[in-house]
This record gives C-alpha cells, structure tokens and sequence, in this order.
C-alpha cells in the first residue's frame, strides 16, 4: 500500500493502510504475537521514514520529522495527518498501531 501511494497525500494514505493494519492486529490478538508486532512496527515504521524522504527528498530529517510524526503522551513517533472532521474541527488523524488496540 505505501509503495502504490507515493504521491498521495498523507491522510490518503492513512484512509487506506488503517483498515489493513487494524484487521490484521485484530486477528493476531489472541496468539501470543509480541515479536511479531513489534517487528511488524518497524518495519512499517522504516517504510513510512523512507516514503516521507521520497516525498521530500531536498528538506531535512527533522523538517519531515516535524511535519509528519508527532508526539503525544510517553509514545513518540506517531505518524498522523491533520485533518478537517465533519464539524469542521482540525483534527490529528493518527496511524492505528499494536499499541494502540
């Protein structure tokens, strides 16, 4: 999914990967599958570093680190977009991890 959407944008992207992910950690969550979502998280973690270097191949780590992952609580490296909600409201649309089910 991360290699079919380069160019999208980025709430694109999480609209169509958050479904996927949620599904499959829905259905490992009742083998003992630590390893498995912790390798799962960086891989999709390293995917996600080299999709927003593909985007942005002239600014620096920090700049796409800035506009693409923020912090929230003791997780860090969240990956989310800002979004408009139906009310109106700007909202961090965040990618759905292990961690977070």
């Amino acid at each position: 999914i991360i290699k079919c959407n380069q160019s999208s944008k980025t709430s694109d992207l999480l609209y169509k990967l958050n479904p996927k992910l949620l599904g499959w950690c829905y259905y490992q969550r009742h083998v003992v599958s630590k390893a498995t979502f912790s390798y799962i998280d960086t891989k999709l973690n390293e995917a996600l570093i080299r999709w927003t270097r593909h985007r942005h191949p002239n600014k620096s780590a920090e700049w796409q680190t800035r506009k693409y992952f923020r912090s929230q609580g003791a997780r860090n490296w969240i990956f989310s977009s800002k979004v408009v909600n139906p009310k109106g409201q700007l909202i961090n649309y965040d990618l759905v991890t292990a961690a977070t089910i």
